[in-house]
């Protein structure tokens, strides 16, 4: 049997739903005016990326999808206080006619927020101070992030600079809380490492007096064994520190050091040596302590308070994580050019880059390597002046070492 225009009044409003069966077995039900909406999406994005697209989606009151009969803007919110967060766009419009519009999401901060989306203009007035929200995580995939005390009470920003594969980026970290001998109250950022590996970060800046540095440990437990280096970097005074048992007191080893900015660790084993430098390419061995460690650890960055009343905020401006040993970048006890001065310009850098070195008349090699230790040109020339060509160097950061007369001087160099 086929029946038609059958009529069903909800009893509200005089709102009417016409059923037609169009089979025995099948039939359209026409959805009523919009009356709600909710957002879908993912439930994670990676902190400082764009997320794939969330949904706004009208329905009737019956919970079927529907549309607007006029053009509808929608504002949106997050109660994230990150210091970059982008809604493209930052108004959704709804077509009239359509039943959905959609948005990404961007967020530097990591941790767990609320996506709010309210209706603000448009003619259906089942909407009118309609809100819905979305709970979304903010991670630092393929980093992670601890507080290795509560009493940290840390934040974690993360700023990607658009490198490609490793992203270097920016980091900014915060710490309260004061550190003992047997309890670390540290904010850290950090990355699982095998039984070898290598961890190098330049710290950028610290505030607050606080101290900035990297370091390896077992686990985010406050006792846990750990070798690290941490600089307050405009003291030329840095502390080595290594706890060679779980709740052992930390023992530590302070030394004076000028210009520390480059951080190094590598791990082969149970052995761990530590590094300083100026410049990220040449650098000075501190230490090597011995500590017995599981196969899989944490090596990371982090931010440590001076004070229990105080919050250090720290910023790392390159941050690096590699399996392998990268020994071709120890250039221990480099002697460094006295008097020479090396100028290098325009950079950052396209396809030429001049190198002058005034009164200079010897010979001069000249190496550029990526930050990862691979050599991307060498040349040689004489006296104050000379050209090198970039044109074919993929963009990136790069460091130059000049060699003349027993001396070494480095730069860094970007390449657009």
């Amino acid at each position: 049997m086929t029946a038609s225009g059958l009529v069903l009044n909800d009893g509200n409003n005089g709102n009417n739903y016409s059923i037609h069966y169009l089979t025995n077995t099948t039939g359209e039900i026409l959805p009523g005016p919009a009356h709600h909406f909710s957002i879908s999406g993912p439930d994670e994005v990676v902190a400082g990326s764009a997320s794939s697209n969330f949904t706004i989606q009208v329905y009737d009151r019956y919970e079927n999808a529907t549309t607007v009969t006029s053009a509808t803007t929608f504002s949106l919110s997050t109660n994230s206080t990150g210091t970059i967060i982008i809604f493209n766009p930052a108004s959704p419009v709804m077509s009239n006619g359509s039943g959905n519009t959609t948005f990404t999401y961007r967020d530097s901060k990591v941790g767990n927020y609320t996506i709010t989306a309210a209706r603000t203009s448009g003619n259906d007035e089942g909407l009118v101070g309609k809100s819905a929200t979305h709970s979304i995580e903010v991670t630092l995939i393929p980093w992670n992030a601890c507080n290795t005390s509560a009493s940290a009470d840390g934040e974690t920003e993360y700023f990607p600079d658009g490198s490609t594969a490793p992203v270097y980026g920016e980091f900014e970290l915060s710490a309260t809380g004061l550190s003992t001998a047997q309890n670390d109250v540290h904010n850290f950022a950090y990355q699982t490492l095998g039984n070898k590996g290598t961890i190098i970060a330049h710290a950028a800046d610290i505030e607050n007096g606080g101290w900035i540095g990297i370091e390896m440990r077992e686990s985010c437990a406050s006792n846990a064994k750990t070798v690290l280096i941490k600089s307050h970097i405009y003291n030329p005074n840095v502390i080595i520190g290594y706890r060679s048992s779980t709740g052992k007191s930390m023992s530590s080893v302070s030394q004076v050091t000028q210009l520390t900015s480059w951080l190094k660790i590598q791990r082969n084993g149970s052995q761990f040596t530590i590094y300083s430098s100026n410049n990220g390419s040449s650098w000075q061995k501190r230490y090597t302590a011995t500590v017995s460690m599981s196969t899989n650890i944490l090596a990371g960055i982090f931010t440590e308070s001076v004070r229990s009343d105080r919050t250090s905020i720290a910023q790392f401006d390159h941050v690096e994580i590699s399996s392998s040993i990268k020994s071709a970048e120890i250039l221990d006890d480099e002697p460094i050019a006295s008097g020479q001065q090396v100028d290098i310009y325009p950079n950052p850098a396209d396809e030429l880059v001049n190198v002058v070195m005034p009164d200079n008349e010897a010979k001069v090699k000249v190496t550029m390597t990526s930050m990862q230790g691979n050599v991307i040109l060498t040349t040689i020339f004489y006296g104050s002046e000379a050209q090198l060509n970039t044109s074919h160097i993929n963009p990136g950061v790069y460091v130059l070492r000049f060699e003349t007369k027993g001396n070494v001087i480095t730069k860094r160099l970007v390449i657009m």
